[in-house]
């Protein structure tokens, strides 16, 4: 039995190989061909035609990469997950609509556009090497965000952060802007550490992938039954898991500031503190943005002109913890740098990493305010006496 279902995992491991190397060949000669004609008819320089088409290769290895994951893993298809629940499939036997680790013929296909790509980086004065293996590095970090995507939503927490962290752990070893070739190869290998993993307790049962499935099949209730069922999302987290949120914002800004100083020796403060200053204001309007229907609209600028009140403290307080977002993510990076002198990286990341922790682990969340606040639907709802009956009349 085994060595029939190797056979079968083999035939369709060839033919799919033979048909991703065929369609590739196709998109060379559709490109090639006018672009050859173009060279040699209009006299243009070849390095002026080698960037765009090796961004193409390096882009198509990318959707290959995400493409392998997403058609082949149960968790991004509800229906064959389903089904295969119900089936006596267990996690030593190959998958039947295919395999989501990686196969020999993954290997083929990444050397041949690795091989296209170095053809084409001879034209490319400057780091010609890096191009010549993007293809790879594209592939492995296709490969490794869906496999986190797919740990994210089978519960493997624990590897998601690992994924997260790792690039700002490799980054504490004082590597090399060249380093971070190496960051998509480890975070593949601790996603693909989370996947087999998962596989052995399939089925997951009750995870973030059947929740969305379950909200999908709501989603049918209609308005406004569907307000009734109580399934708002909530932004708001326990404080464990913001301080871990918080952090890993805090380390990937450290690390993205530091690694673009590194490359540009004088660094541009401005446009460091401008940048931390825009992701501020970006997860404020999350922050604001996830309040959605708790927010009252009969509140808003023209009621309060018109009943000249201003201020509703009790609606209004929802406002205080972004106020003070802003002032801690303009104000503390600046006092940190220049009052106590701490290098901008980690200045800029200890601001973010603030702002995060003030957005997901401090104020009211989106239940409370729906369930306890004097504004929420459910109060509004009670007070204008707007539920309807069995018999369908309003009481």
């Amino acid at each position: 039995m085994k060595s029939i279902s190797r056979l079968l995992r083999t035939a369709f491991e060839i033919r799919f190989l033979a048909a991703v190397l065929i369609a590739i060949a196709i998109a060379a000669v559709a490109t090639g061909v006018p672009i050859g004609i173009m060279v040699f008819t209009h006299d243009i320089p070849i390095v002026l035609l080698s960037w765009p088409i090796v961004g193409i290769v390096i882009g198509v290895a990318m959707l290959y990469g995400a493409i392998r994951v997403l058609l082949y893993h149960p968790v991004f298809d509800s229906d064959y997950s389903k089904w295969l629940a119900t089936t006596p499939w267990e996690p030593e036997l190959p998958l039947p609509k295919g395999p989501i680790h990686l196969v020999w013929g993954d290997g083929v296909i990444v050397a041949v556009l690795c091989g296209l790509s170095t053809l084409l980086s001879f034209s490319i004065p400057e780091d010609a090497w890096l191009y010549a293996i993007g293809p790879a590095l594209s592939f492995a970090a296709a490969i490794a965000i869906t496999w986190t995507l797919a740990n994210l939503a089978t519960g493997q927490t624990a590897h998601v952060w690992c994924a997260l962290f790792a690039p700002c752990l490799l980054g504490l070893l004082g590597l090399p802007v060249s380093g971070i070739i190496f960051c998509p190869f480890v975070v593949a290998a601790i996603a693909w550490h989370g996947v087999h993993h998962s596989l052995k307790r399939f089925p997951w049962g009750n995870t973030t992938a059947s929740k969305l499935w379950e909200d999908k099949s709501q989603a049918l209730i209609g308005w406004p039954y569907r307000n009734l069922l109580l399934q708002s999302g909530d932004f708001h987290v326990n404080f464990r898991r913001a301080v871990l949120e918080s952090s890993l914002a805090a380390g990937w800004a450290w690390y993205w500031i530091e690694s673009m100083r590194k490359s540009d020796s004088q660094g541009d403060l401005d446009a460091e503190m401008v940048a931390v200053g825009f992701g501020t204001l970006a997860i404020v309007g999350v922050r604001l943005g996830g309040y959605g229907a708790a927010i009252c609209s009969h509140l808003c600028w023209g009621q309060r002109v018109a009943n000249r009140q201003w201020i509703v403290p009790r609606h209004d307080q929802i406002f205080l913890v972004p106020i003070l977002m802003v002032v801690v993510g303009s104000v503390v990076p600046w006092a940190l740098h220049i009052g106590l002198g701490v290098s901008v990286a980690v200045s800029c990341g200890i601001g973010l990493g603030l702002v995060v922790l003030l957005g997901r682990g401090v104020g009211p969340s989106v239940r409370e305010l729906e369930l306890t606040g004097v504004h929420s639907r459910f109060g509004a709802l009670d007070q204008s006496k707007r539920f309807i009956t069995a018999s369908g009349s309003n009481s």
